[in-house]
Formats: structure tokens, sequence, C-alpha cells
């Protein structure tokens, strides 16, 4: 059972709370790893999950080409992603099938509110461009979504569900800057999308902090907020750090990948990487860690030199490097956390098994 089953068989009077607190000592001892530093998430319950996620996907492809061919019937879909989530996620707790149905809800409501946009200004969803939605109506679909993933949230606390609430609010933030700077430098766009990242993190850490055991749905909230976070990050750094594939200028550099390391840009980029470790080690979360790799991979290569053919050693180097971090995580991060102020340790996920009873708070 997952932490927050255990909650809830106490609440339902089938387990007294010293009950449930022992299975989750005795689960961290079977693991030999506290409960909190596994990052434990539901994606799949069963095969029956699976099966349930692939009819519903089937089911929302068809909807898009009847959107594609009657966008009135727009309006219809999200009320019945929200009605399938009413059984699926409400009662059934089907994992899988409630991210592809929030998924759907949450693209069927940002596409239904772009379409009432273009309806306004007169042009045809096939005919309209990016430059069509470059004002006010894009903080207008921004918006409309954000409140969409709330109200989803509210009604269903599906953690992924409020990390995309989280997103779409900034987005509506960055849209307004848009909005009123359209010329803005690039340079300019890069520090606007250098903030995105560390608001997110701080977001989500104040989830976080908030269940240093990581027992609840606040943990599960936090980890989408961090899996967002560390994304953004990552990327906005490496912007800043070595420009964009495509040397976009101004606003289109948001949704542009950043470019290649090179030799000369190797130490950086490792720099950064290793930055990175430190500080999922002390926060106890991997996403810097994951979204760090696609570019130290790279990195590597190219201070090893030799083109395509070196690709194979920083590979391997990268991915020893990663179980190594598997491996001696707890103790690694133990060490960090003693060069840390306790006031601030306190407020992080504990190291140590049987860490039970109110946290220490300095």
């Amino acid at each position: 059972m997952e932490h927050f089953d255990l909650d809830a068989a106490v609440r339902a009077g089938v387990l007294r709370s010293d009950q449930a607190d022992d299975l989750r000592r005795f689960d961290e001892q079977m693991r030999n790893a506290p409960g909190a530093t596994e990052e434990r998430f539901r994606l799949v319950s069963g095969f029956a999950d699976i099966m349930a996620a692939v009819g519903i996907a089937m089911v929302a492809w068809a909807g898009i080409v009847l959107l594609a061919l009657a966008p009135v019937t727009g309006v219809l879909l999200p009320a019945a992603y929200w009605w399938g989530a009413t059984y699926f996620t409400e009662r059934r707790r089907m994992m899988l099938t409630s991210f592809i149905l929030f998924g759907g809800f949450a693209l069927s409501a940002a596409m239904g509110a772009l379409a009432i946009a273009l309806f306004i200004v007169g042009k045809s969803p096939l005919q309209a461009s990016m430059t069509d939605l470059a004002n006010v109506w894009a903080v207008m679909v921004a918006a409309i979504t954000t409140g969409a993933c709330w109200l989803y949230w509210k009604r269903f606390q599906l953690p992924v569900a409020y990390a995309a609430f989280a997103v779409a609010a900034i987005n509506v933030g960055v849209n307004c800057v848009r909005l009123f700077l359209p010329n803005l430098p690039s340079l300019g766009v890069d520090l606007v999308g250098s903030a995105v990242g560390p608001v997110l993190f701080a977001w989500a850490m104040w989830w976080d902090m908030s269940d240093v055991r990581r027992e609840t749905v606040r943990s599960d909230v936090g980890f989408w907020l961090h899996i967002c976070a560390g994304f953004t990050i990552v990327k906005s750094a490496m912007t800043l750090l070595l420009g964009t594939q495509q040397d976009s200028s101004g606003w289109w550099r948001m949704f542009s990948h950043p470019a290649t390391p090179t030799a000369a840009d190797a130490v950086a980029v490792l720099g950064i990487f290793a930055a990175f470790a430190v500080v999922a080690l002390i926060i106890d979360r991997r996403s810097l860690l994951t979204s760090g790799m696609f570019y130290a991979v790279p990195a590597l290569g190219a201070l090893i030199g030799g083109g395509a053919l070196m690709f194979a050693p920083a590979l391997f180097a990268t991915g020893i490097c990663l179980i190594l971090l598997a491996v001696q995580w707890i103790g690694w991060r133990e060490r960090l956390l003693r060069l840390v102020p306790q006031s601030v340790a306190a407020q992080l996920p504990r190291t140590q098994l049987k860490a039970v009873g109110p946290r220490p708070v300095c």
C-alpha cells in the first residue's frame, strides 16, 4: 500500500495511527532506505489500468478528428473527460487512465479557448498562425487553461493537475510580459525564461517542506512540480550558456532547443551538471539530474573528442556516475546535510530510518 492509502485506512478506522507508522518503518527496513528518498509515485495501477487508458486514448483520437470536422463539438470534450474522471480517477484511482483523462481535459480546454479566441478575431483554426495570437488572446487562453487545471485539481486531487495549473499560471505571467514587451531583445527573453524555473522550484519546495516524510498527496504534488522545475531550469541555463540550435531571436527563443555543447563549452556544462547533482542530493529530488544528463552526455563526448564515435564512452561514463549516485545517494546526502544549517536541514526529508514523530523545527 502507498503511504496515503495507509492514511486513508487510518481515517476509515481499519488501522490505528501507530500501526500505520509501524508498517511504514517495516517497509523502509525491507528496502533498506528511508521512504522519503524513494520518490515513489504511482503511474500504472495494473493491466486493467493500461487497457482502460488505451481505450480512452482511442476515443480521444476520434474526438480530435470530430473536433476538426465540427469545431463546435469542442465545448463538449472537457465535460466528457471530466465525467470519465468521476469514475476512473475518483472511484477506481486508475493512475495511468487518470493521466490520460487529465491530459485530454487540459488540452481540450486550451483548444476550446483557442478556438473561441480565433473566432473572435475572425480567423480559421486551419489557417491561423502563431503570430495571430501573440497578443491579449494568448493571455486569455492561458488564463482559461489555468482555471480549468485548478478546478480539476480541486475536484479530483490529481497531483499532476496542480503542476499543470502552476505551469499555466506562470505562462499567464510570461504572456503578459510578451504582450507589453513584444520586441524584447533575445537576452531579455532568455532572462524571462530563466526566472520561470526558480519560481517553480520554490513552489515545489513549499509543498515538499509541508510533508518531509513524503507520506501524503502533498509529496506527489511536489514531485510533479519538481519535474517541471527541473526541465525548465536546465533548459534556461543551457540556453543562456549555449544559445539556441536555430539561432532564434526574440520570443521565439522560448520555443527553441539549446545548442549542442562544443568542446569549449563542455567544462562549463559539466560544472553546471555537478552543481545540479549537489542541489538534487540536498533536497532529495532527482529531476535536475535527469534533465541535466541530456546535456552532460554530449558535453562529455565533445570534451573527449572523436565525433560520433565518442558518444558511447560518454554515455558509459555518465551512466557510471548515475549508478554511483543511485548506490551512494543516502550516504553522500548525509555528508552534504552536515554542511547545511540545521534550520534548513529541518525542512528537508529525513535521511535516517525510523524518522517518526514531529519534525524538528529550528
